[in-house]
């Protein structure tokens, strides 16, 4: 959900738009990962430049489960140059 325009997209949605080249991402940063048995999580950092021009600093926090990415929350915040 874009909370910030309160629109919904699917998973294939998503997928399709950050593979259309509209999306690039700098300077990611992992800032902390957990592994143990019952909870694996990460949270990352990155600055988000979109092909309008427009830019973003986004941090993201997920939860992984057998290896692959589960779940993700991300918040985003503008950035004017």
């Amino acid at each position: 959900t874009n909370y910030s325009q309160g629109v919904t997209i699917s998973k294939s949605e998503l997928i399709s738009w950050v593979m259309s080249g509209d999306v690039k991402r700098e300077k990611v940063r992992t800032l902390y990962e957990n592994e143990n048995e019952n909870e694996e999580v990460g949270v990352e950092h990155s600055f988000v430049t979109f092909s309008d021009g427009s830019k973003q600093a986004v941090l993201g926090f997920f939860t992984f489960k057998d290896g692959k990415i589960y779940t993700v929350e991300t918040g985003a915040t503008d950035i004017s140059d």
